[in-house]
């Protein structure tokens, strides 16, 4: 299958991981980015093959700097429109990371609306989705992570980190968060507001994706920007906290107690574990129930304690294999290049760690508690609220305000993993929904083979008398096509026209608070009366009372005579 272009909506490891894969195989049609996901973009990827480096060999030179030296890759700036062939693109802001994209993409005079990961609420980084700019649409394609989100708004969220904090530091225990670069930005500007705890980020690339998202500051939202324009400092300085490049994270030169320590989290959990088997990881995503009391948490963070040296050797990082996820489609030969991630689990792609790993160090940590009960369950099937990626506050009520509020006609849902695509899909059909959903398991063709043109009208035309059919302007008329314009001819003889969309008949009867169901090609309204669609005639059946009458009523309104 060819490929004509490529949108890229974000810098996460998720959106560009197989870019370097597809240069380096000759791939040579247009890739659409903002610059900061191409310029962050790159150093997430330099970020990943430091890490592969020390298990497999691959040309890194080759893959070093691949975004930046790509003559394919275009750089673009949101609400600057530009053309793809026939199609008309414009980039707005999704909320999710820095230079994160919601695109537009206008198709005649039909709007598709693709983004992933929106967000429409105000966080310390970015603003959200502006649903102004959401006009029209006929499609909108997002994602299903959406329904594993709480209802929390980003000061209750901030304030519940802050307490977390205050509890286990206070503890002199060390905190690890494990997070990915995509989310990093926002956790870093609640960070430095601690004035009081020492704060170490590790990371081969930290410092100069710092430096350079010091000076994107024009992509951040209205936050971080009054803080530029009126306190006259870079909200991305983070004078609060110590940048630490190390090899291979090894974190243990952190010695200090009551310390947070920052994990970089671009699909490496596996190594992650492998090199903490001198200490005890608990990752809180379950319900944890301790006796003893001077471990126990209620918190869905990452806790590090301390191991009895003893135990150091047995649980060294260099006795176990390393693995990558990868496609599975990919060769030997294809290590030379960097390995892409699969998105094998919902949890190893938003930056919440693997749990089969830790199963088994938990199994082994049974033995710290002699005097006391450790029940940890890990359900798998259900994600508690927790704030270990850090996550955008958008959630399922919240992508239901942005859809509905928006109104396309149809949601295509690329679902990040099969139990959520499901339950968004669910979510939405069993709702008063007015639009048509899907779920997009394969390819999605918006091909046609209809081509539709864009002509102008002569003045005559705002003589016409239209008539209202529920949200639309209707009017008939006799014109011949001269060039460019349609020039008006005059008004035929009257004619009865109705809308007969069952979507649009669905939404009238929910908007005079009628309960409407859709079984097929039927609408039952308030199980009492039914519209009944039949190829080109709709019938209303029911026992004939006032409701009967109003529902009639309601209907007529999609009728006129023009």
């Amino acid at each position: 299958m060819e490929c004509d272009v490529i949108l890229i909506t974000g810098f996460g490891l998720e959106y560009i991981g197989a870019l370097p894969f597809l240069i380096n195989h000759n791939y040579y049609k247009p890739i659409y980015m903002t610059l900061p996901n191409k310029i962050l973009g790159n150093i997430v990827l330099e970020e990943q093959m430091n890490i592969l480096k020390n298990y497999y060999k691959f040309d890194l030179k080759k893959s070093s700097n691949i975004l930046d030296n790509s003559e394919i890759i275009i750089d673009i700036k949101y609400m600057q429109p530009f053309n793809i062939k026939d199609i008309n693109v414009c980039a707005y802001n999704s909320g999710y990371s820095l230079g994160s994209t919601l695109f537009k993409l206008t198709v005649g005079v039909q709007n598709i609306y693709l983004g992933f990961n929106l967000n429409h609420r105000k966080e310390n980084l970015l603003d959200g989705v502006d649903l102004n700019k959401i006009k029209d649409p006929f499609l909108f394609i997002t994602n299903s992570n959406y329904v594993f989100k709480d209802d929390v708004s980003c000061k209750v969220r901030d304030a519940d980190i802050k307490k977390f904090i205050d509890k286990y530091l206070g503890k002199k225990m060390k905190l690890i968060f494990v997070i990915d670069y995509s989310r990093f930005l926002e956790l870093a500007l609640i960070l430095n507001s601690i004035k009081n705890k020492k704060i170490v980020c590790l990371s081969y690339q930290l410092k100069k994706f710092i430096e350079r998202a010091k000076s994107m500051i024009e992509w951040s939202g209205s936050k971080a920007l009054e803080t530029f324009y009126k306190e006259k400092s870079n909200p991305f300085e983070f004078d609060n906290i110590d940048f630490v490049e190390c090899k291979l994270f090894d974190y243990k030169q952190i010695q200090l107690r009551n310390t947070i320590v920052v994990f970089f989290n671009e699909d490496k959990e596996d190594q992650f574990i492998k090199e903490s088997k001198s200490k005890r990881i608990y990752e809180y995503s379950g319900k944890i129930i301790e006796q003893n009391e001077e471990s126990s948490s209620e918190s869905s963070e990452v806790i590090e304690e301390e191991m009895d040296s003893s135990e150091e050797k047995d649980f060294h990082w260099s006795n176990f294999n390393f693995e990558t996820w990868r496609e599975k489609t990919f060769l030997e030969e294809e290590k030379k290049q960097l390995p892409i991630t699969e998105d094998l689990e919902y949890e190893i792609i938003y930056g919440k760690l693997n749990l089969e790993p830790f199963n088994k160090i938990t199994d082994q940590s049974q033995n710290i508690f002699e005097n006391g009960t450790l029940e940890i369950k890990f359900p798998l099937n259900k994600k508690p609220r927790n704030y270990d990626n850090y996550g955008e506050t958008c959630d399922l009520n919240s992508i239901k305000m942005i859809l509905q509020g928006s109104e396309p006609q149809k949601v295509v849902i690329i679902p990040d993993d099969y139990e959520s695509g499901k339950m968004f899909y669910y979510s939405f059909i069993y709702s008063n929904s007015i639009c048509q959903y899907y779920v997009c398991l394969n390819t999605l063709n918006l091909s046609a083979d209809t081509s539709v043109s864009i002509v102008n009208l002569s003045e005559d035309f705002l003589k016409i008398d239209y008539k209202t059919i529920g949200n639309d302007n209707i009017a008939q008329f006799k014109g011949k096509k001269n060039g460019n314009v349609v020039e008006y001819l005059g008004k035929p003889a009257d004619i009865m026209v109705a809308n007969l969309e069952l979507n649009d008949l669905k939404k009238k009867l929910i908007e005079n608070n009628l309960k409407v169901e859709t079984n097929g090609n039927v609408l039952i309204v308030e199980k009492k009366t039914f519209l009944k669609l039949d190829g080109n005639e709709l019938y209303l059946e029911g026992e004939h009372s006032d409701f009967y009458y109003y529902v009639r009523n309601i209907l007529y309104q999609n009728i006129a005579i023009i």
